[in-house]
């Protein structure tokens, strides 16, 4: 289970090169600090070779060890670091919702987060299925005066997210026929389509009094891997004596300027198709893609003689459901790129598999596996969420 931090650092940036140092606990002592300090007795699984405590970490469960794999707990920048420097709109992501009606009308809901840099700013937002704008839906955004407030002109007002200058703008396309619709394999084609969204500025602030005078640099990314004195040795700010810990050093590209996706040297680490960041803080459309397959999914659950019925239909048809039980791709994240999970929804496919279950205890799959599934006509019946196998302390 991954997670992405974004964190504010205009106020922390100067003038030439910046260092961004990031200290990495081991987590089987974290996870023992923790145990140790909670009041309760919480229980967990145990294995011979297990490492235990699993579950006071926000981490996979399997990284401490399981049944059918290694005690490694690996830690580290599972992706990249990216430094973002804009003065307008852009498009955060999308997620896209699906409606079929009786009359056989889909209406698409498209909710798009939108990261503002100023108050007092209008956005179109215009959605077109690609290479054919027959398909096609606009919406106006604007950001109050205030910046906690932030409205839409051409619909219901979007909803607001963690960080004010965040909102979710929902834009909503019906479609009419002629479609084709998306099909589990062995049922029919999985047709694609591929959605364009983008977000332009159509009024801004003195953009010259809103950009920044920093000009984003290559900065050094230490990783370290031995806590130990390591705050002594950050707040007497010595470099040399962090070095010294065991650490390895990251470079992270200046991103905004060159516009080019950062990893870790082994062309498996952060990228992106999303998000072009050589035109954050522009004066340009932000432009991303989805892909959708248009389909009708319902779990039917109906009273039976002897307990109830429990399957799943798609468009209308019973499907009788073929599947397993994906755990993790490999034991070491990185190693797991877009050829890895490929290979795994493949040998499902040729397994005459049609549904697959991610399990709760492993890492969240990453887009190209949720596309993968999609267009090889593989259901995901249930992607677990976190804490999905032990008991967890409270918060």
């Amino acid at each position: 289970l991954c997670r992405e931090h974004c964190l504010a650092a205009k106020h922390l940036l100067h003038q030439g090169k910046n260092t961004l140092n990031i200290v990495i606990h081991p987590a089987s002592i974290a996870a023992k600090r923790r145990y140790d300090a909670y009041p309760y007795e919480v229980p967990t699984m145990y294995l011979p070779h297990m490492t235990p405590h699993y579950n006071f970490l926000r981490k996979p469960p399997a990284d401490f060890g399981w049944d059918w794999g290694p005690t490694f707990a690996p830690a580290g920048i599972y992706g990249g670091v990216v430094l973002v420097g804009h003065d307008s709109v852009y498009i955060l992501g999308a997620n896209v919702r699906q409606q079929h009606s009786l009359s056989h009308d889909i209406t698409l809901y498209f909710d798009v987060q939108l990261q503002w840099a100023v108050a007092d700013q209008q956005a179109m937002i215009c959605i077109h299925l690609a290479d054919n704008h027959d398909w096609m839906a606009q919406q106006v955004v604007e950001s109050s005066s205030e910046g906690q407030q932030i409205h839409t002109v051409q619909a219901d007002p979007p909803r607001p997210l963690c960080d004010v200058s965040v909102v979710c703008a929902c834009v909503q396309m019906k479609l009419s026929k002629p479609y084709e619709l998306w099909w589990p394999v062995g049922y029919g084609k999985q047709k694609m389509y591929t959605f364009t969204i983008s977000v332009e500025p159509t009024s801004r602030v003195d953009t010259q009094q809103a950009k920044s005078s920093l000009h984003c640099g290559s900065a050094a990314l230490h990783m370290q891997s031995d806590p130990s004195n390591v705050a002594a040795a950050a707040a007497a700010n010595d470099l040399q004596k962090l070095l010294h810990q065991g650490s390895s050093n990251i470079h992270v590209t200046d991103c905004s300027k060159h516009g080019n996706s950062t990893d870790n040297g082994t062309g498996r680490g952060f990228t992106s198709k999303d998000r072009d960041y050589s035109r954050y803080g522009s004066q340009h459309a932000t432009v991303i893609t989805r892909r959708i397959g248009l389909r009708e999914v319902e779990l039917r659950r109906k009273e039976l003689e002897d307990g109830e019925s429990f399957f799943f239909m798609v468009n209308g048809v019973p499907i009788y459901a073929k599947g397993a039980n994906m755990i993790i791709a490999d034991i070491v994240p990185t190693r797991a790129d877009r050829h890895c999970y490929r290979s795994l929804v493949d040998s499902a496919v040729a397994a005459h598999m049609n549904m697959i279950r991610v399990w709760g205890g492993g890492l969240y799959p990453p887009q190209d596996f949720y596309d993968l599934c999609d267009e090889r006509g593989v259901l995901l019946v249930v992607a677990e969420a976190m804490m999905a196998v032990p008991l967890y302390p409270r918060g």
